[in-house]
């Protein structure tokens, strides 16, 4: 989470954009999470062969729901600002 909020925080002041914020912040720390807890729960009972699929079928699944989150997130952002205008 502090991964992700860093990195969103830095590309936003950047970038300006939500949607790009949001995407790669979340699909780099994604790869961060995935990597320790798959490290952590796996190895030494599972082969590194099924390791390594397990890793790339959850990273590929999280950006998937990332990449569905996305019209939300903008959806939001836009409700905030509006509140903020009034």
């Amino acid at each position: 989470q502090r991964c992700d909020a860093f990195l969103y925080s830095k590309l936003k002041a950047k970038y300006n954009k939500v949607w790009i914020s949001n995407n790669v912040s979340t699909m780099v720390s994604q790869i961060v999470d995935t990597l320790i807890f798959v490290t952590i729960a796996f190895v030494g009972i599972m082969n590194y062969t099924e390791i390594i699929d397990l890793i790339i079928t959850m990273i590929l699944f999280k950006w998937v729901i990332a990449l569905l989150d996305t019209p939300f997130m903008i959806l939001v952002t836009k409700i905030k600002d509006n509140q903020e205008l009034n």
